[in-house]
């Protein structure tokens, strides 16, 4: 699993809102429904907790990120801070998902992106977790390239995530989204990327960043 760069952790068409200056962009659109072929993903809720943090429990998970389990009350603090939206400057756009089973309901991860205007445009770094049992079965490359597809709609130049260099299952999955690794290392983790694109309105994002870009 790539770490995010944030999201409230501390370990087409637009949409309603809009991707507001490089001061901020704590107005953008809300985190949507989203569907592939096989996964539903449903934008976060508090009351999430109880049903992921079984999920959440297994030590497995953490191999590469150094981090550890936690208890349904520390998952429930950290989803109420994932639910703001947007870091305390306003710099930063929190979007979280819950990964379910289109077909029966059943949770099996997380994906999550972190939205940040530069003035060279706008950047999400991903992250995505698919629980144990549900791996080796495709669902966080499908996961996340339906996310992904959302975020290149709503003005996304740039998709990136930092991975653990031993991590295989989740640069398979960065290179599915057309990133590649770059030479910048975040704390012992390779950041990847996608090259810069051009907005879906045919201008670079910094041109339009001096404003706020209504939909």
């Amino acid at each position: 699993m790539p770490t995010a760069t944030s999201s409230g952790d501390s370990s087409s068409s637009p949409v309603a809102g809009s991707w507001c200056s490089v001061s901020g962009v704590e107005d953008g659109p809300a985190a949507p429904v989203l569907r592939s072929e096989r996964l539903l993903l449903e934008p976060l809720k508090v009351g999430h907790a109880e049903e992921m943090a079984p999920l959440l429990a297994d030590p497995g998970l953490y191999a590469f990120t150094g981090a550890s389990p936690v208890t349904l009350d520390e998952l429930r603090r950290r989803y109420e801070r994932q639910v703001r939206g947007h870091s305390e400057d306003g710099h930063q756009r929190w979007l979280n998902w819950i990964v379910r089973l289109e077909q029966t309901g059943a949770p099996v991860g997380a994906v999550q992106a972190t939205m940040t205007a530069h003035s060279d445009g706008l950047a999400a770094d991903l992250a995505w977790l698919i629980a144990v049992p549900h791996q080796r079965r495709g669902y966080a490359t499908e996961a996340a390239t339906v996310l992904a597809r959302w975020l290149r709609e709503q003005g996304a130049q740039v998709l990136a995530a930092n991975i653990h260099p031993r991590h295989e299952a989740s640069m398979h999955v960065a290179r599915a989204l057309g990133m590649t690794p770059t030479d910048e290392v975040i704390d012992g983790e390779i950041r990847w990327a996608t090259a810069p694109t051009q907005s879906r309105h045919g201008a670079s994002f910094g041109a339009e960043s001096r404003s706020c870009r209504k939909p």
